[in-house]
């Protein structure tokens, strides 16, 4: 992927008007990272539509991987541990798997988790809302696993992982309810979007 030093502007006519983006800054030339396509949603009538995740338009498992191991290495080696990365549901949930790989390759105290928007019948430890998705409501139940529950709940670390982050919004409400459910011991936190 080439870095990108000059602003680039993405347009898209969509049915409810004109969609313009202005990146000022990026590691990666915008138009080979996403797109745009409409959606019925009173709330947010665009996605922006990713070219490297797989998701919604075929991809070659190595832009894939290479697109994971860049993210993860754009994450801070030395933050304080254990760390607690989370994928949001339902695009960046393997967004997020694959950058927990590519980032615990070199260290063990990393632990990945998801929302969901799904009860799965297990411990509930934080719900938060995603105002502008079509299903707004996020549910994170805490880990079965013992080893997995005390690294989440003693983390002092937290890498959030989303496939985009327009106003930041979410992860802001993430934050809150993490620490609302008792998760106040964190001392770091980094975003990471494709």
């Amino acid at each position: 992927m080439n870095e990108c030093s000059e602003p680039v502007s993405l347009s898209a006519q969509l049915m409810r008007g004109l969609l313009e983006v202005s990146v000022s800054q990026s590691t990666a030339d915008p138009q080979s990272l996403f797109g745009f396509a409409e959606r019925r949603n009173p709330r947010r009538a665009f996605l922006f539509v990713s070219r490297v995740l797989g998701r919604h338009i075929p991809v070659q498992p190595v832009v894939m991987r290479a697109s994971y191991d860049q993210l993860a290495g754009a994450i801070p080696q030395d933050l304080p541990g254990p760390v607690l990365m989370m994928g949001m549901a339902e695009t960046a949930v393997g967004l997020g798997a694959g950058v927990h790989r590519s980032f615990s390759r070199t260290r063990d105290d990393v632990v990945y988790l998801t929302s969901t928007r799904h009860p799965l019948g297990t411990e509930l430890f934080a719900r938060f809302e995603e105002e502008h998705s079509h299903a707004s409501a996020h549910l994170i139940h805490l880990p079965q696993d013992p080893e997995i529950r005390h690294l989440m709940l003693s983390a002092r670390s937290l890498v959030l992982v989303d496939d985009e982050a327009s106003t930041g919004k979410t992860f802001i409400n993430l934050c809150r309810a993490l620490s609302d459910a008792g998760l106040n011991q964190i001392e770091r936190l980094v975003t990471c979007t494709s």
